[in-house]
């Protein structure tokens, strides 16, 4: 799919944490350790056999994706027609009127709703249903575990068969309110109590026996922290960590930016402790108001097409299937590819969309032409508050972490780097104009990040 591969970065930093836990049964046996990435727009899941441990995997094929077509991530969205019988993840219509997305954000009532979320519309669907956000989380993060399972067994029977234990794992961000942490835990903890009780997927006797491992729960940015350390992004830019050295992670997923950094305590095994509190721009600040993220991005491309458009046409535009590929193309393509120096043009056609020309706006014979300034336009005010947000981890780092009672004025004092990761964390632009900004501290974003 698009950009969408390169979140699998998440995975790979959760099971590399994975290794430095204890894997196997005291019994020396065979575990199958699953993790779950549970995002605002995208989720996914990543699993290795501890008798395997460098070999990790992700869940790259889903319902609905198509033949021949693979992504370690799949939306997180569902669309009900009834209170019981509902369609998931890329089943869904890119159109769908009724679709509820990002629930995730509504696991806290007391959570201040973003302006970029279709909140009102989800909240609505939710009532019509008569079902709480808790209740979707519950059939979505079913629907997860009940495919990774049959995924793993198809790919992987002679090992499917020798499993002894199974271990789940699930991220958090780092800074995400307690009653939503609390209510991801219990659906998850909910499917393994089903799972032990009926064995819908034929687990050997042996894992039977030793029953489903209680939910480990795992932060996000430490996961990314720990693989990007090890990751051949780093030390191809000659990234050589040392004990005392702090490093900032800026998690920029589609609704979120979580950020915090860490001081490397230990090398070998790795071993890393919170420098500066974490924070989670538009989910604990000035949600409503602040963009964020790369859902962020796919909105203000939208309104770039309605400012385009004349107003009829773009209301018939939002109902055709040239629209939904138009939006894919931006999300899947040009929002991964764009960098502000690269000064290239972008083309997006609306085949049998009778747009009247607009040669003022690059509007011709229903094609849009993008030049590099239209797209920074639309990217500047995400990417700088990204930016923003990271600032505000560094100077915390410089003013309250190692150093602290040195020189004030040396920029950035202690961060040794920044590592980019999740969703949003792959593009481009944003590594070059969050790098052009830290001069002076190297930024990283690790293959597959």
């Amino acid at each position: 799919m698009n950009n969408i591969p390169a979140q699998s970065q998440r995975f790979e930093g959760l099971q590399s944490v994975l290794r430095n836990l204890e894997v196997e049964n005291e019994s020396g046996g065979h575990n199958l350790i699953i993790s779950i990435d549970f995002g605002t727009t995208y989720s996914g899941v990543g699993y290795v056999f501890s008798s395997k441990p460098n070999e990790r995997h992700v869940v790259t094929n889903w319902p609905g994706l198509g033949r021949h077509k693979v992504s370690p991530k799949v939306p997180t969205v569902m669309l009900y027609n009834d209170s019981t019988h509902f369609k998931w993840g890329f089943e869904v219509e890119h159109l769908a009127s009724r679709k509820i997305e990002a629930f995730k954000l509504l696991l806290d009532p007391g959570l201040p709703k973003p302006l970029h979320i279709p909140v009102t519309v989800v909240q609505a669907e939710l009532k019509r249903l008569k079902k709480t956000a808790v209740e979707v989380t519950r059939d979505f993060m079913r629907s997860l575990y009940q495919w990774a399972l049959i995924h793993i067994e198809d790919l992987h029977l002679a090992d499917y068969l020798e499993i002894v234990a199974v271990k789940f794992v699930v991220s958090m961000p780092a800074v995400w309110p307690e009653k939503a942490r609390l209510a991801t835990l219990q659906v998850s903890a909910d499917f393994t109590s089903k799972l032990r009780e009926t064995n819908q997927f034929s687990l050997p006797k042996a894992a039977r026996d030793a029953g489903i491992d209680p939910i480990i729960q795992i932060d996000e940015p430490k996961a990314a922290a720990f693989f990007t350390l090890q990751s051949a992004a780093a030390r191809g830019i000659g990234l050589q960590p040392k004990v005392g050295d702090a490093v900032t992670v800026c998690d920029a997923g589609g609704g979120t930016v979580d950020l915090i950094s860490y001081k490397i305590l230990k090398l070998r095994p790795l071993e890393v402790v919170e420098l500066v509190p974490g924070t989670c721009k538009n989910v604990l600040e000035s949600l409503a108001t602040r963009p964020a993220g790369s859902l962020m991005l796919n909105k203000k491309f939208e309104d770039y097409l309605k400012s385009v458009a004349d107003e009829e046409e773009f209301f018939s535009l939002r109902k055709t299937e040239s629209f939904k590929s138009a939006m894919m193309k931006f999300d899947n393509q040009i929002k991964q590819d764009f960098v502000c120096s690269n000064k290239q043009t972008y083309f997006v056609d609306f085949p049998g969309a009778h747009l009247t020309d607009q040669p003022g706006l690059n509007l011709n014979s229903n094609r849009i032409t993008l030049t590099s300034d239209n797209l920074n336009r639309i990217f500047q005010p995400v990417v700088t508050d990204v930016n923003e947000a990271i600032a505000a981890q560094i100077l915390s780092a410089r003013t309250n972490g190692p150093g602290a009672n040195k020189v004030k004025s040396q920029v950035n004092y202690g961060i040794k780097a920044i590592f980019l990761v999740g969703g949003f964390g792959t593009n481009k632009h944003l590594r070059e104009f969050v790098q052009e900004h830290h001069p002076r501290v190297k930024v990283i974003q690790p293959a597959n990040a």
